[in-house]
């Protein structure tokens, strides 16, 4: 009588711990402090994502950050909010900033260092060294269109 008690025992922690295994989500507590008080690296084997602010009412992809995993040859990182429209992300860096490459705003392949798609605004006291260039080549300095053609 005590063999098939301890088979279905073992049987019953066996399948009682492979839900565990095929968990699609990692939860990471720890009770100590690291070492040297800081724990240097956070490792991510293939793509993925990690996430601020789960748990909150927020837009589905709001507060990830993920290789390759909603643009095929990039690092993606999506602001914080509750829906496309107001979603944000905050740079604090009144040290500055360094961009390496080109940067576009509205478009996702710039063709120049700094390429502007939309209306564009600049405020400010000093026009000197600022060209606007149009799709058509019409360049706009000085409160000027000069017409390629």
């Amino acid at each position: 009588m005590r063999e098939p008690v301890k088979g279905w025992l073992v049987m019953g922690l066996l399948l009682g711990t492979t839900a565990y295994a095929i968990a699609e989500e990692i939860t990471l507590t720890t009770y100590y402090p690291s070492p040297r008080g800081v724990y240097r690296e956070l490792k991510m084997n293939g793509t993925g994502t990690i996430e601020f602010g789960a748990g909150l009412t927020k837009e589905p992809n709001a507060g990830k950050i993920g290789y390759q995993t909603f643009t095929a040859d990039a690092l993606d990182i999506v602001g914080a909010g509750t829906g496309q429209a107001n979603r944000k992300i905050k740079f604090w860096n009144e040290g500055g900033a360094s961009f390496e490459g080109s940067v576009g705003i509205g478009m996702a392949s710039p063709g120049k260092a700094l390429h502007i798609r939309g209306g564009q605004a600049a405020d400010g006291t000093s026009r000197a060294g600022i060209t606007l260039e149009n799709e058509l080549g019409n360049k706009f300095f000085l409160n000027t269109w000069y017409d390629q053609n």
